[in-house]
């Protein structure tokens, strides 16, 4: 082994080991993006709702659109999770499969979908993260008993 390769293996993690620099510095990039999360979700929720606002009646609706809408709810969620959401996580998660493989909604569907939305907003507005809280069960709660069709 050179002398360069020794002081180059010296600066290096242990083989199989996690270099505890590399650690920090991931770490402080998501602490980076998570500051921008709520600037974020806030435009997630906006493209969710615009997207829900120009659907067109049940006749004329594409699995392509509807798909849109479940592709939004995906990003909700992994990004919930990934930023200490879980609320958001849990909600978008939920939405996403509600979407998924549908070829239509019809106005059940559009309320539940809309509820979702709502409910996603509001935790985003009054800080709610959690869904074991007390108001994070609430909202959930909410979404339980609204019918789909």
């Amino acid at each position: 082994m050179s002398e360069k390769d020794r002081d180059e293996s010296a600066d290096a993690a242990p083989t199989g080991s996690i270099d505890p620099a590399a650690v920090e510095r991931t770490e402080a990039a998501v602490a980076r993006l998570a500051e921008r999360y709520l600037a974020e979700a806030g435009a997630q929720l906006e493209a969710l709702r615009r997207a829900l606002d120009i659907l067109p009646p049940r006749a004329e609706q594409s699995r392509g659109e509807i798909a849109e809408l479940a592709r939004l709810a995906h990003d909700i969620a992994g990004q919930g999770s990934l930023f200490g959401w879980p609320l958001m996580s849990q909600i978008g998660d939920v939405l996403q499969h509600l979407l998924r493989d549908r070829k239509s909604l019809g106005p059940a569907g559009r309320n539940r979908v809309q509820a979702h939305l709502e409910a996603m907003e509001s935790a985003i507005r009054k800080g709610i993260r959690d869904p074991d809280e007390p108001a994070g069960r609430e909202l959930l709660a909410g979404l339980a008993g609204i019918d789909d069709d």
